[in-house]
């Protein structure tokens, strides 16, 4: 009877019979040792891509592929695959005169070395250069490359390390040299190289081309008269070429930021949703630094305690191979959280390179620092200004903040472009296909030690504070729907502000009005977006004010940080209220004025006192003055709210419906799906469920256009409706939905009223356990502040 084997057992074998160690395995398709041990264990399955790899680099007949790729992709009725046919390519062997063999893996380019190879083996394309900053690991992927096309030349591949050289003239010598070519009588060193490559079918790896950038018109003439030669290049530049195919090598992956990330860590995640934690191995950064972590401490291992650091430190060093390398070879003496701590001077600690590497490659600084000096001075200049920005930037802020004075003589545009060939920034879209830049926050963090020694820091970040307050105060953003054009241009700029509330609040009193002028006009969108670091914006921002001078900045202060604080008491709310009024009135701002009472009014609602429907009333006739429908529909809705404690079920239900009308006619989502879900309330009292179903529905599609906000919870509220149906599996899992989204804009208010529906939910499926556990969760929220949520909603888990 024939002998059959797993997936993996057969993986394993076909591995030993080419004589390979699972390390060189991994090595030649591209992915951690870990994955090749666990597919041969048969934990894991490969992807698609990665399976295609192994066929090709296991030397598989044709026959053999096709079940391989099947029983790879579980394909196969029965998962036993018969002996491999040992393959006539097994003992050919690659021709390459001086291609240095690495002595490490290559981790996470499995996609990039499809690519290229690809590339290269387009018989139209004779170029190639890989792009990208210091140490993203250009070399070693181009070195891969070279080594899988190896048998496709027949005369060879030749690596020319560029890095030792400044001097252009020299680039043909220095190719000529490894080739043993002699200079030729009455012959230049390049015509005595075209001389010997014009009837070769070979590749030239060259690699640093950046500092000789003036010697690209050579390769255009080896091109040119050498049919069958191809070229390589690694350059932290483009070469700008005709015919040039450019490969842009990007970072290593990074696992992405998850709904956890971005909660409050107050909030506990519930025990029925899985943790990310067993795929955080599957990332190239995360992969890598494992990797170079056991080479210095063997007994290293990832685990739950230690991930959540170890994917910090690969995010903060942007997946750059390099920087990740060198942190990793500190775990000898630095635990990952211990590690973690101390990047916040990344030049300091990420020293100490393999001493084989060259000196510009042993410290992170150093590989920088190499690629500035390239620069000339006035893009030096233009470069660490540039450092004042965080997050990116357009060429509008650029010209602004940083050409003080117009001191810089050149085109920024032309200036952007050049930093942009040299790998230093990368060019992005912003909205509308506007041109953003942004760069590595290693390299950033670079520059900005350069603006601080050049004595410009503070003339730059004023000029920076400046511009983007006038620039919010002068935007008309829509800061609620999530898929609004406007939305995402402010949304763009998100750390630029936090960099710019961060400097001016702590700033002196002068300059603390950029940070008082930005936030007091757009707290809703810390308020709805990001209630937590909003919070704590207001607490600065509040500090500041109540030692500035009184003014109508002030006044709109107070009204946000009455808004925005939470858990404030009710006090302090119409305190802060009663004082941003006043100074509304003193300075005559009628739209404020309507603002701060409707904000009055709200306060006063749940205790039905008189003074919520005048001070309500009033916004409403402010509003109508004005002719500003946005806070004339607000304020209706609000008086909606008061007639429904009143229990005045008809004057609400009318009142909600003349907000809707207003907040359709003026597209404005994040009030139609309050409308709507006050309604669906009404309509459910009344018994019209049928209605209610409707007005929910209508909302339930609105959100999906708004994305998460705090205050609106679709998925929780049809989570309450469908278990007061009866049907407790499907409230469950939109329960579960709806607290992920809760973690998602970290608002821990609505927690204990989640926990209290699920608990409710596992009684009646018999599971006592579990309902006990969210009822645990449901106290431990109360006692973190957050009662009155359960108050508030008392009466729906009657």
């Amino acid at each position: 009877m024939t002998e059959t084997f797993s997936f993996g057992e057969w993986v394993r074998k076909r591995r030993r019979s080419l004589d390979l160690t699972q390390d060189e395995l991994a090595n030649r398709v591209g992915c951690a040792v870990s994955m090749v041990r666990k597919i041969e264990l048969d934990e894991r399955r490969p992807s698609k891509q990665l399976a295609a790899l192994l066929a090709d680099r296991l030397e598989l007949t044709d026959n053999d592929r096709v079940l391989f790729l099947k029983a790879a992709r579980a394909e196969l009725g029965a998962d036993r695959l018969t002996a491999p046919a040992v393959s006539g390519l097994a003992n050919q062997q690659p021709r390459m005169q001086n291609l240095p063999t690495p002595t490490t893996p290559l981790i996470g380019r499995v996609q990039d070395l499809t690519h290229l190879l690809g590339i290269v083996a387009d018989p139209t394309v004779r170029l190639v250069s890989l792009t990208g900053p210091g140490g993203i690991g250009k070399t070693r992927l181009a070195k891969a490359v070279a080594a899988e096309v190896a048998q496709s030349f027949a005369n060879g591949i030749y690596f020319i390390d560029l890095s030792a050289i400044r001097d252009p003239d020299l680039v043909a010598r220095t190719i000529a040299q490894p080739l043993g070519i002699v200079e030729r009588a009455n012959a230049s060193m390049s015509e005595s190289l075209i001389y010997f490559l014009r009837d070769k079918h070979l590749l030239l790896l060259l690699d640093n081309f950046e500092q000789v950038l003036d010697a690209a018109p050579l390769l255009m003439n080896l091109l040119v008269a050498c049919p069958h030669l191809k070229i390589l290049v690694t350059s932290r530049a483009t070469l700008h070429l005709s015919g040039e195919r450019e490969y842009p090598v990007s970072p290593l992956a990074l696992p992405p930021y998850t709904q956890q990330d971005h909660a409050d860590h107050a909030l506990q995640q519930l025990p029925m949703l899985q943790s990310p934690y067993s795929t955080i191995e599957d990332y190239a950064a995360v992969q890598l630094f494992v990797q170079r972590a056991q080479a210095a401490l063997p007994s290293f291992t990832l685990h739950e305690t230690n991930a959540e650091a170890v994917v910090e430190i690969c995010r903060r060093l942007d997946g750059l191979p390099l920087a990740i390398e060198l942190a990793a070879a500190r775990i000898k003496i630095l635990s990952p959280a211990a590690l973690l701590a101390r990047l916040s001077n990344r030049f300091t600690l990420l020293t100490g390179g393999a001493r084989d590497l060259p000196t510009r490659q042993q410290t992170i600084r150093n590989t920088i620092a190499w690629s500035h000096d390239l620069l000339t001075t006035a893009q030096q200049c233009l470069f660490r200004r540039l450092a004042v920005f965080v997050g990116g930037w357009t060429l509008e802020a650029a010209i602004t903040v940083c050409n003080l004075n117009g001191d810089l003589e050149f085109d920024l545009l032309d200036g952007m472009q050049t930093l942009i060939d040299q790998s230093l920034v990368v060019q992005q879209h912003g909205v509308d296909e506007e041109r953003r830049f942004s760069w590595l926050g290693t390299i950033r963090e670079y520059a900005l030690e350069l603006l601080v020694a050049s004595g410009e820091e503070i003339v730059l970040r004023r000029q920076h504070a400046a511009y983007f307050a006038t620039w919010v105060a002068q935007t008309q953003t829509d800061i609620y729907s999530a898929d609004a054009e406007r939305f995402k241009q402010l949304n763009y700029e998100l750390e630029n502000f936090r960099a710019l509330l961060n400097w001016s609040l702590s700033a002196t009193e002068d300059d603390r009005f950029y940070g008082l002028q930005l936030f007091g006009s757009r707290w809703q969108f810390w308020s709805i977006h990001y209630p937590i670091e909003g919070s704590a914006i207001a607490q600065r921002a509040l500090a500041c004010a109540l030692t500035y001078h009184q003014n109508l900045i002030v006044a709109r202060i107070y009204n946000a940080a009455a808004r925005t604080i939470i858990n404030t008491s009710p006090n302090t709310y119409v305190d802060l209220l009663e004082r941003s009024l006043a100074l509304a009135q003193q300075y005559n701002d009628q739209l404020l004025q309507a603002e701060v009472l409707r904000h009055l009014g709200e306060g006063l609602i749940r205790s039905r006192d008189d003074q919520a429907e005048h001070m309500l009333s009033e916004s409403l006739r402010i509003s109508r003055e004005l002719g500003n429908l946005e806070q004339e529909a607000w304020t209706t809705l609000d008086l909606g709210v008061y007639s429904e404690t009143l229990d005045n079920l008809s004057e609400a239900a009318k009142q909600y419906q003349q907000s809707l009308t207003i907040f359709i006619k003026l597209n404005e989502l994040y009030g139609q799906v309050h409308a709507l879900f006050l309604l669906s309330g009404l309509a459910e009292w009344h018994g019209e469920l049928t209605q209610a179903e409707q007005y929910l529905s209508r909302a339930l599609k609105l959100t999906e256009r708004l994305g998460p906000l705090i205050h609106i919870f679709p998925l929780i509220e049809r989570g309450y409706f469908v278990y007061k149906r009866g049907n407790y599996q499907l409230a469950l899992k939109l329960l579960e939905s709806g607290y992920q989204q809760l973690q998602q804009i970290g608002d821990p208010a609505p927690a204990a009223r989640v926990f209290i529906l699920l608990a409710l939910c596992h009684q009646e499926l018999g599971d006592r356990a579990v309902a006990l556990q969210c009822c645990q969760q449901a106290v431990a929220h109360v006692k973190q502040g957050h009662s009155h949520v359960i108050q508030g909603h008392a009466i729906l888990l009657n």
